[in-house]
């Protein structure tokens, strides 16, 4: 009988409770290696993940049947995005005071809209009318004939963004007076959307002469943004820069200009992340990959946590979803800073349009 290792002796024969204490200090790479050492570990990690990456109860913050609004998430098309997509892939919990930001192309808002005012939100901008049954049915249809949507969304990529709030109560309503749910409208699969233009919109409130206000603007894409939550499974483009070195390298096919100084960086400088322009070689694989490649971390829900949204997914009229292998081409460009530095920013191209403009044998 061969013999066990310490860990699994101490694994063996102690509390659950004390397993996940263990396993909290570890990294999530450490917690991945682990999980491929041995049976007796594998098993106690299995437990650990459904617990830590539990998709249903991180949801469960905003609407009372996570499940269902993965069902819903599925019909649409839809990923969920920004600081909520970050926070629960790093392990912790749902911040009730950042928004939930949810992306999905024009066909997928009404679906989305009408299950979040089912479960008590209100849109911000217009109430709903006495006996309107689809309160955003003509800002849905609108879209499609918008000058924004023709050309594909403008820079950023984002035809429309609808913002729901409620009132919170019990628990919820010491850390935040309402919760807040956003559909963000795209004209590409969302995934594309978050790989080429990952801007995030982000609401900062201030006070001023005793007043609060609230600001909305463009967060510059970066890679730590790359992250989305899809109905059945977590994915992160550049998990070792994001969650191992805690560093956010910018991601703009344009030059960063003075708009990269700007103040949403502390958001994330507040958060331990680094934003980094001046390292030539980053520790990111250049040039070709795709949103489910080796370089990618995906947690899979689990079957249980899968099963309900299957119907869901079989009616979808965007089946590829978030199932689809977003291909693109990453590359390192540089460019002029103040004085005689230079910076670098990551540049995000499609593959047959950056073999054409930049072929990769230059760069051999």
């Amino acid at each position: 009988m061969s013999s066990i290792s310490s860990l699994e002796r101490f694994l063996a024969t102690s509390r659950t409770s004390l397993h996940l204490k263990v396993f909290d200090r570890l990294s999530a790479a450490d917690v991945v290696r682990l999980s491929k050492t041995s049976t007796l570990i594998r098993d106690a990690l299995k437990i650990y993940k459904e617990r830590k990456w539990n998709i249903d109860e991180f949801l469960a913050c905003w609407f009372e049947d996570g499940q269902s609004f993965r069902a819903t998430m599925a019909l649409a098309g839809a990923v969920i995005s920004g600081s909520q997509a970050l926070r629960f892939m790093d392990r912790l919990g749902p911040a009730p005071r950042s928004d939930l930001d949810v992306v999905t192309r024009v066909g997928g808002v009404l679906a989305l809209a009408r299950y979040i005012e089912s479960q008590g939100y209100k849109r911000v901008e217009r109430p709903a009318q006495p006996g309107d049954k689809y309160p955003l049915i003509t800002d849905v249809l609108s879209m499609t004939s918008s000058s924004r949507f023709c050309s594909g969304g403008g820079r950023d990529g984002i035809v429309e963004i609808f913002d729901f709030e409620r009132p919170t109560w019990g628990v919820l309503n010491q850390f935040t007076p309402t919760l807040k749910v956003q559909i963000i409208a795209v004209t590409q699969n969302p995934v594309h959307h978050l790989i080429y233009t990952p801007t995030t919109p982000v609401r900062i409130g201030f006070r001023s002469y005793c007043k609060l206000a609230n600001l909305w603007f463009l967060v510059q894409p970066t890679a730590l943004v790359m992250n989305y939550l899809s109905h059945k499974e977590a994915v992160s483009i550049f998990p070792r820069a994001t969650f191992l070195e805690k560093t956010a390298y910018p991601s703009s096919r344009p030059n960063l200009g003075s708009e990269w100084d700007s103040a949403w960086k502390i958001k994330y400088k507040r958060r331990g992340y680094r934003v980094v322009t001046d390292n030539s070689a980053p520790s990111l694989v250049l040039g070709e990959r795709h949103s489910k490649d080796g370089q990618c971390w995906i947690i899979p829900f689990s079957k249980s946590q899968r099963a309900v949204t299957a119907r869901e997914e079989a009616r979808s009229q965007y089946k590829e979803g978030s199932d689809a292998k977003e291909a693109f081409e990453l590359s390192l460009l540089h460019e002029k800073g103040k004085g005689d530095k230079v910076r670098y920013r990551l540049g995000v191209f499609e593959p047959e349009v950056w073999g054409y403009l930049y072929p990769w044998y230059i760069l051999q």
